[in-house]
């Protein structure tokens, strides 16, 4: 890990994020009802993630390719974030 409170806060809790939108990317495949508590703790984390998404792209088909551009983004600012931290010896 990089040294520094904030860079461990950075890679932490988009660690977390990350993990949620890939968890409910395979809770959506199961035949899992909506009312279960763990298919409703991972859509309240990751639904302020995936709504603006879904407003902007539309669905290809029966493919849904949000979830997947918002790995890519969370992904890219959790770098993004990282890298400035390390240029600013954060």
């Amino acid at each position: 890990m990089i040294g520094g409170p904030f860079s461990i806060f950075v890679q932490l809790f988009f660690g977390f994020l990350l993990i949620s939108v890939f968890a409910s990317i395979i809770l959506s495949w199961l035949p899992i009802s909506p009312s279960n508590p763990v298919s409703r703790f991972f859509n309240v984390v990751v639904q302020p993630i995936m709504e603006p998404l879904n407003q902007r792209i539309p669905s290809i088909g029966a493919l849904n390719i949000n979830p997947l551009i918002a790995l890519w983004l969370l992904w890219l600012v959790r770098g993004l974030l990282l890298y400035g931290f390390q240029a600013l010896n954060w």
